[in-house]
């Protein structure tokens, strides 16, 4: 595919990346190295779960007959704790005491807790306002789940919920997407060490912080190289990374400024130019790009615009090169009146809440425009307005792009 000199709507743009992105490997990680790892085989469970009657409360198990028959008053035969083989209630005159998590006695059906009881040595008695019902307290094998059963299926990112599961079904490693060895790469000669006093004319190093930050749920843990506006020096750091790296994020020095090398260099090195340039606001210069064995994003400079590419574009990459399954699509009612230029997809910066009425509202975030990264602070969304109208009215709803 040859790059267009016609810019791209934005779901062109996602489609083209998503429809790019090669299939992860799978490497196989010990349990528990694999929480918010991508799933790459499906989890059964090796037994019934529970894979006994499990008692649920600290009492006395009986049998309801007896109970439904009058009887008030049991005789203790044994004290039976967690992790012990119980030993069969043979009387219904008799109770077993038990503890939660021990399995259910053999002849026995129902288990009463501790609080509706009176204790007399050897001897427990129901309390007369006790509620008795069959089966209460008691947690049925296979309630849960049968043997053989589909628990986890692929293409998840595992939780500690999960983590559990793989855990009591006997998994002590699990088959995940390996993750992509990454870089990321900004440019500008107005950037400085953040650990530095800028000068009034520079600014310190905060992209590449916030699109590191942005890798790391998946468990990504990114070079991170700064670079000077030299084409020398871009394609001699780029060189080398595009043989040891599978994703290589390049922040700045797309646009069409004097400084702007990157789209020639990229060529020069040997990258297919599959986009430059998407009608969305803001991020219009986005660049998407891949070699036999890397694929490339230039972000534009501009943190706002570098943040929204990153969590729209290069976020969507990821999921289809990991088989991470799509997320559920979201969506929020605009809370006001809004206004963009028109042809243009406008992800616009919002505090997204749910009312008491269970609606989802977003509330637009008045900034200065791309470079005010400030402004983010206050929003926890993109609302992703169609370039197919303006203005936009006040309780439409338009997709919803969480962050």
């Amino acid at each position: 595919m040859v790059a267009s000199s016609k810019l791209l709507s934005a779901e062109e743009a996602l489609q083209i990346i998503t429809q790019s992105a090669p299939p992860s490997p799978t490497e196989i990680v010990g349990l528990s190295r694999a929480a918010g790892r991508i799933l790459r085989q499906p989890v059964f469970a090796d037994r019934d779960f529970p894979p006994f009657d499990r008692v649920t409360m600290d009492g006395i198990a009986i049998a309801y007959a007896a109970f439904a028959q009058g009887n008030r008053q049991f005789r203790i035969a044994h004290t039976v704790m967690a992790g012990s083989v119980p030993p069969p209630l043979t009387h219904p005159t008799e109770c077993v005491e038990i503890m939660t998590g021990a399995p259910l006695p053999h002849g026995a059906d129902t288990v009463v807790r501790y609080e509706d009881l009176a204790l007399h040595g050897s001897i427990a008695v129901i309390k007369p306002e006790a509620t008795v019902v069959p089966q209460q307290n008691v947690h049925r094998r296979a309630s849960d789940a049968t043997a053989q059963s589909l628990l986890i299926n692929t293409g998840c990112m595992l939780t500690a919920s999960q983590i559990a599961v793989a855990a009591a079904c006997g998994y002590h490693t699990l088959a995940v997407s390996r993750l992509p060895k990454t870089a990321i790469v900004s440019t500008g000669d107005e950037l400085v060490p953040i650990e530095t006093h800028p000068e009034p004319h520079q600014i310190r190093q905060s992209n590449m912080y916030m699109l590191a930050a942005q890798l790391l749920p998946y468990g990504i843990e990114a070079e991170m190289i700064h670079v000077a506006d030299q084409p020398q020096t871009i394609i001699d750091t780029l060189m080398p990374l595009l043989e040891q790296c599978e994703l290589i994020i390049l922040s700045g020095g797309v646009s069409a400024g004097k400084a702007d090398y990157i789209p020639t260099l990229l060529k020069e090195a040997g990258i297919e130019i599959l986009f430059h340039g998407v009608q969305q606001k803001p991020g219009k210069p986005l660049l998407f790009g891949k070699s036999h064995r890397t694929t490339v994003f230039g972000l534009p400079g501009n943190p706002v615009s570098a943040f929204m590419c990153m969590k729209r574009y290069v976020t969507a990459w990821l999921q289809k090169y990991l088989l991470q399954n799509a997320p559920l699509p979201t969506y929020a009612c605009l809370a006001a009146n809004v206004s963009s230029p028109p042809a243009l997809t406008y992800f616009l910066p919002v505090q997204s809440f749910t009312d008491q009425h269970g609606k989802v509202w977003a509330v637009p975030q008045a900034g200065s425009g791309s470079g005010d990264f400030v402004n983010l602070l206050a929003a926890n969304a993109f609302l992703v307005l169609p370039p197919s109208q303006t203005p936009f009215q006040k309780g439409e709803t338009f997709a919803l792009l969480p962050f």
